[in-house]
């Protein structure tokens, strides 16, 4: 890392800074219209305005995250109508349309540049701090199910990011960015692009750490102090790093792209892995290694894209399940679990899109993937995980460490494939020039052996996923300031390795056999009004969603990854967007109504049905944004509006019901930020929470505690564009 900082310092010593634009392209430069107009591709594989893409999203520039001093993609969604913070853990996660995020069981599929980047061991997409904003050219932001175009976990929405280019500095070769505050909050990044006549490079680096939320809390523990539940405080270090190269082809070279990204962090389980506040600081690592080569080409007729993406995800974990003497001194050293282990993925894609007459397109392609877990290099426990001697997961006999057998041993040398075939057409103007008809259709088939370790001989057998996706949309250009669109997609979600071949382990249980692949399908009818000769527009969308065979960790099952429940929601999401020469603000409203819910029967005993009414998330939520440019100052104000979470009849149990409130009452959060820019430096403050209220997010089940959000953070910093 050091040799990296170093070579970063040299670049920039020998980059020449240019008498041009003082800031990134601006989207004050624009009106409506034009941002309107900005084309997004990950909506149908082509290139398309925001108000033809076939769903419903939206475009977040680069001038916007900077503005509103957005570090990462959860700071932004968290303010997209449809959206609202949820936790499970320690991951700061994204609930949707009424349905909360757990820790395993994230439904949004991020792209970056069009390529899949979602972890391969957990099938995440990590949208908190650990993937910085440092590189990002615009958000593209799709609510509702993309998997006719993009598989698995594209249910709840997707997410592209556009990485920056040289061209898109404004006559800059790149940027130096360092914060401080409060907490221990610091973020350092810096960026630089170089380009020649046949290569284009881009240069990226960002660290992050902080304190983050600690605080004392309950924990699940169920230890009595004096007739209370011992306090104890909550451990919240974090810390992470990115790098990201980017090498661009020109002339001869022309479509050919190379990435690498590597992406490490460092975090603390907070509550504990099993509700058990660790008595001490955790050692908890991750990194990732992500090379991606793709090489495009396209002529009047034809469009060809062919991607390579190589993963690998590493893990070094020392986890504290309980504290010493838990559970009557039967653990009188505590219960531990050290894993150093790590799996590799393969990604290929082959896409042709054929241009028709009268602007219609035809796409078409192959994906493959390929998932491959080779054992542990270290794997240990104080305990009997499996109860391989009867006594109930005692400590050994002998005491010390045993070494455990392989964390997915089911799959242990052997690969987890996925084949699938999409193809999706666009009408163009074969209907006209008011009307478009976007169809697609996917067909997924993740297929694998695996040892039935329920066997004493562990025999070996098969067992696959096959799901096909379709989404139909139609678009209606009611009036050059009018569109109208009509949608139905299926979605689904296959169940991730981590939950299907957990063994020999606490931090996962699995059951191969009866584990169902989780799927949604959404009715989507959306207006968008543009007004006052572009200055305003005016969006709303209603929407209805079923969704089935939600996965989760089972309480009723031993931590065992299961499904859980199936439910329908209906709601309405509307947003105003108003741009004027120096002043862009953006307000939504968000409601979601529970209309029917099937919680599965081995669950019933710690959750309970509600079919109509919305819990565990809020039914409405509302956000408000300012940004204003005023000379060669800028400020922001944003707002965040949680309506009432509403808990489950048997959250308030025996555990709970004397330490928590019934329900989470309404809360508002509000961020700032104001710039000064000096020439090429900027110096500004940015806050967060300004109230410091603990805007509490919901812990499901009957636990004695809720999360807390980051309290007040106030931070200092400069940019300095060279």
């Amino acid at each position: 890392m050091k040799r990296f900082q170093m070579l970063m310092l040299l670049l920039v010593g020998m980059s020449s800074a240019r008498a041009q634009s003082d800031t990134l392209i601006d989207l004050f430069d624009m009106d409506l219209a034009q941002l309107m107009r900005v084309e997004v591709v990950s909506s149908s594989k082509k290139q398309e305005s925001q108000a033809l893409a076939p769903n419903v999203i939206t475009v977040h520039p680069r001038g916007q995250i900077e503005g509103f001093g957005w570090q990462s993609m959860n700071q932004m969604l968290y303010l997209q109508a449809g959206f609202f913070p949820s936790q499970d853990y320690d991951r700061r996660t994204v609930g949707s349309r009424g349905l909360a995020e757990g820790w395993n069981n994230n439904h949004l599929l991020l792209l970056v540049d069009g390529v899949p980047f979602n972890d391969n061991l957990y099938g995440t997409a990590y949208t908190w701090d650990i993937t910085p904003l440092t590189f990002a050219k615009n958000l593209e932001v799709i609510r509702g199910p993309g998997a006719a175009l993009y598989g698995s976990n594209a249910t709840n929405g997707v997410l592209t990011l556009n990485t920056i280019s040289h061209s898109d500095l404004a006559g800059k070769n790149g940027y130096v960015q360092s914060m401080l505050g409060n907490a221990g909050t610091m973020r350092h990044s810096i960026l630089t692009a170089m380009s020649s006549p046949k290569l284009e490079a881009v240069i990226g680096f960002s660290h992050f750490r902080t304190t983050g939320q600690e605080h004392l809390s309950f924990d699940g523990s169920g230890q009595l102090d004096g007739g209370l539940p011992i306090e104890r405080q909550v451990n919240d270090k974090r810390m992470n790093n990115y790098v990201f190269f980017k090498l661009l082809g020109k002339e001869k070279l022309k479509g050919l792209s190379l990435q690498y990204h590597h992406q490490s962090w460092a975090f603390q389980t907070g509550h504990g892995w099993l509700w058990h506040i660790p008595e001490h600081d955790e050692s908890m690592a991750e990194s990732r290694e992500l090379l991606v080569a793709k090489y495009e080409r396209s002529n009047a007729r034809l469009s060809q894209e062919y991607v390579l993406a190589y993963q690998r995800h590493d893990i070094d974990w020392n986890l504290l399940f309980y504290n010493r003497g838990a559970n009557d001194n039967l653990y009188p050293d505590g219960a531990r679990e050290y894993l150093r282990t790590d799996a590799d993925n393969l990604f290929i894609r082959v896409q042709e899109r054929f241009a028709l007459p009268s602007e219609a397109s035809l796409v078409a392609a192959l994906e493959t993937s390929i998932f491959l877990y080779n054992g542990d290099r270290e794997h240990y426990s104080n305990i009997d995980l499996n109860d391989e001697l009867g006594l109930g997961n005692a400590p050994w006999p002998e005491g010390g460490e045993r070494r455990m057998g392989p964390w997915l041993e089911a799959v242990n040398e052997l690969p987890v494939n996925n084949m699938a075939l999409f193809t999706s057409f666009n009408s163009g103007q074969m209907l006209g020039q008011r009307l478009r008809l976007v169809a697609g259709l996917r067909f997924d088939n993740a297929f694998f052996d695996y040892r039935d370790l329920s066997q004493a001989d562990k025999p070996i057998r098969s067992k696959s996923f096959q799901q096909f996706s379709p989404r139909v949309a139609l678009l209606l250009e009611a009036s050059a300031s009018t569109m109208i669109k009509v949608m139905l997609g299926n979605a689904f979600r296959a169940p991730s390795p981590t939950e299907m071949f957990g063994s020999n382990t606490w931090t996962l249980a699995s059951n191969i056999e009866q584990l169902k692949a989780e799927s949604l399908t959404t009715w989507e009818a959306a207006l968008i009004q543009q007004l006052f000769q572009h200055k305003m527009e005016f969006r709303a969308n209603a929407f209805l969603t079923s969704s089935r065979n939600q996965i989760a960790y089972s309480i009723a099952n031993g931590n065992l990854s299961t499904n859980i429940f199936s439910s329908r929601n209906a709601g309405l999401e509307s947003e105003i967007w108003l741009n004027l020469s120096e002043l862009h603000i953006f307000a939504n409203v968000s409601y979601t109504r529970r209309i029917d819910e099937e919680i599965f029967a081995d669950e019933q005993t710690f959750v309970s049905e509600h079919p109509d009414r919305v819990t565990w998330a809020p039914a409405f939520t509302a956000n408000l944004g300012a940004l204003a440019h005023l000379g060669k100052w800028q400020a922001s104000l944003t707002g965040h509006y949680q309506g009432r979470v509403e808990r489950r009849d048997l959250d308030l149990g025996p555990m709970s019901a004397d330490w928590r409130p019934s329900s989470i009452a309404p809360w508002l959060s509000v961020d700032a930020r104001l710039a000064r820019g000096f020439g090429n430096l900027e110096l500004f403050a940015q806050a967060t929470n300004l109230a410091d209220g603990k805007n509490p997010l919901v812990k499901t089940l009957d636990y004695p505690f809720d999360y807390r959000s980051e309290g007040r953070r106030v931070q200092l910093g400069l940019t300095y564009r060279f």
